[in-house]
């Protein structure tokens, strides 16, 4: 008898369909699979799946910064490539997963306002919850993503793009945000890295669950092109910043949503559809070939007039907007979160 009894293999199903996407070995007219044969050596089972792990996080961050919004992939590739320290490093991890939620929160906000219908909100508190819709608060505004991922109205588009299970991911990587980050500057480069270690697990994971981020674009419509049906747009994807300019073909659907709109307004277009992203996100001009996307911090009212603070995606860098559009556009997507009472009166 073995003095240690060897740990037990632990198998990996998306591994295993992997090897066995070529069909089954066949000997001698018995048919075996090809996860059970790599399996029957357990320590070359165990180097070949962290072979193929590795392989997919690759894949997965070479997709994300290269065809994921902007925002996201922006702070990702800052995150791994351009940090000069461990504490700068994960100030950049925490950029990335904080774009990830702001961009689920606004692409939850686009999409409830483009289908119209109307959200209950299960408190009787709905003036608190149309409170959080402009709060700097992150948990606020993931309580918001939930309520509307667990209402009735049909939201193909969010469900599509994040489960239920990545949410949660986010609420628990927010609480590191508030936990672990109060202090961020008083860690010294030891602690950091303990902390980077930690938490990229669960940025990764998170990515990996909006990975269908490839398939959706932010885009701004800049004017008609030459030919009929065409326009010309500025597209914000992958990491780089330089001004991107293209000519594409447009429906009369997408037509009639872009020339409502200003040119300063970025849209979300997944497919045929597009989804008016502000006042959740939106465009800020920059210097030279440069171009800008900025997330909604907060909304203060001083005399009845509204005026919104606006930092841009990566820098760290606020300014202030007080168009009507954009207090216009936010109150038509609170109108659309009411209360039980409000719904059956």
């Amino acid at each position: 008898m073995l003095a240690e009894a060897r740990a037990a293999l632990v198998r990996d199903d998306g591994f295993d369909d992997y090897i066995n996407a070529d069909g089954p070995v066949v000997i001698a007219g018995r048919e075996f699979l090809r996860s059970n044969i790599l399996a029957s050596d357990p320590d070359y089972y165990k180097e070949a799946l962290l072979e193929w792990r590795q392989e997919q996080l690759d894949e997965l961050l070479e997709t994300a910064t290269e065809r994921f919004p902007h925002p996201i992939a922006h702070c990702l590739y800052r995150y791994r490539n351009s940090a000069l320290s461990e504490n700068e490093r994960l100030q950049f991890l925490k950029d990335t997963w904080e774009s990830i939620i702001a961009f689920i929160y606004a692409l939850t906000l686009a999409e409830v306002r483009a289908r119209g219908n109307k959200i209950t909100v299960t408190s009787a508190k709905t003036r608190d919850f149309r409170r959080y819709i402009d709060s700097h608060n992150v948990r606020e505004r993931l309580e918001v993503v939930c309520v509307a991922y667990e209402s009735s109205v049909d939201l193909p588009l969010l469900r599509s793009i994040v489960s239920r299970t990545a949410v949660d991911r986010m609420i628990r990587l927010n609480a590191h945000r508030n936990e672990d980050f109060a202090h961020l500057g008083t860690l010294n480069e030891r602690q950091s890295s303990a902390l980077i270690t930690e938490l990229e697990p669960d940025v990764y994971s998170v990515l990996r669950e909006v990975s269908t981020l490839e398939q959706v674009e932010i885009v701004r419509f800049d004017r008609p092109g030459r030919k009929q049906a065409e326009g010309v747009f500025e597209t914000f994807l992958g990491h780089a910043s330089t001004r991107t300019v293209e000519r594409r073909v447009m429906s009369p659907q997408m037509a009639a949503a872009f020339i409502q709109r200003s040119a300063n307004d970025v849209f979300l277009k997944s497919g045929e559809e597009v989804f008016l992203l502000s006042p959740i996100i939106v465009k800020r001009d920059a210097k030279g070939h440069r171009s800008e996307l900025a997330f909604m911090k907060k909304r203060r009212v001083e005399s009845g007039h509204s005026i919104f603070t606006f930092e841009a995606f990566g820098v760290a860098e606020e300014f202030e907007d007080d168009s009507a559009e954009l207090a216009a556009d936010l109150d038509t997507i609170k109108a659309l979160f009411e209360s039980v009472k409000e719904t059956n009166s």
